[in-house]
């Protein structure tokens, strides 16, 4: 895996699978996240996985993240799909009512699968 101070990236099978190492995502840690990924994203034809499990805390500002790479990855003809989703943080996708757009799946093979 290669990376950066806020994520890990890396290939599972046909995905992208970004492992987001900073413990919380702020308006400070989400463009360089969302970057890295998104120059990533074209070598695996944009099957993007954005593992969260070491994040504590994600700001306004990484839930936009995750917006704008969807919309990437649609706009791509590719797919998105997170895991690794703490409680806190599925609550917040809940209240943004951003789990109706986002494919969230309990774990990494499930999430590679959805986007493979």
């Amino acid at each position: 895996m290669s990376g950066a101070m806020f994520v890990e990236i890396g290939r599972t099978g046909p995905a992208l699978v970004g492992r987001v190492v900073s413990s919380k995502v702020t308006e400070r840690e989400a463009p360089i996240i969302e970057a890295e990924l998104s120059d990533s994203a074209e070598g695996s034809a944009w099957r993007v996985v954005v593992d969260l499990t070491s994040v504590g805390m994600l700001a306004s500002a990484g839930l936009g993240m995750l917006v704008t790479l969807h919309r990437k990855c649609r706009e791509n003809s590719g797919k998105m799909a997170i895991c690794g989703v703490s409680e806190d943080i599925m609550g917040a996708l809940k209240l943004s009512r951003l789990d109706r757009m986002l494919v969230i799946k309990k774990d990494l093979d499930a999430a590679v699968k959805a986007v493979a």
